[in-house]
């Protein structure tokens, strides 16, 4: 007989359950800890370590400006700002918003702000609403001497 038992084997008898590992190598991979192992996740501890929005919310008729944490860098598409206290990132879609948040110091209100910048009083709302974003991300603060 060219093949001996056991080149003859049934798949039944050893199955492989391809993508299923042995426990103990399960338990031991890099980044899949048990959930009782050592240390606290962030998903754990994020409710700790958001920073709460401005008090009494985002109002478009108050001064605004950057929080002093924060840094910009212009780029093509807009810009980029960086908060270095919480350590978040967000995207300015294009340079009008750009010129908005950079101006708002100068302004009294955020919709002078917009004006000042070319953005007509009717198309306003989507510019409102990312700066509502910016200052629920603690990236844009109330300005003290109001």
């Amino acid at each position: 007989m060219p093949y001996s038992d056991q080149d003859c084997r049934t798949p039944d008898d050893e199955r492989q359950v391809y993508g299923a590992e042995p426990a103990d190598r399960q338990r031991h991979r890099a980044g899949h800890r048990d959930p009782g192992g050592r240390g606290v996740h962030r998903r754990d501890v994020r409710g700790l370590l958001t920073v709460p929005g401005p008090p009494g919310g985002f109002n478009p008729d108050a001064g605004w400006r950057l929080h002093p944490q924060v840094a910009v860098r212009p780029e093509s598409f807009g810009a980029l700002l960086y908060h270095f206290g919480t350590r978040k990132l967000s995207f300015l879609k294009n340079r009008t918003i750009l010129a908005v948040v950079q101006s708002l110091a100068d302004h009294t209100d955020v919709r002078a702000a917009c004006r000042a910048a070319g953005v007509a009083d009717g198309e306003e709302r989507p510019y409102l609403r990312a700066l509502r974003v910016l200052a629920d991300s603690n990236m844009l603060v109330r300005k003290e001497n109001q």
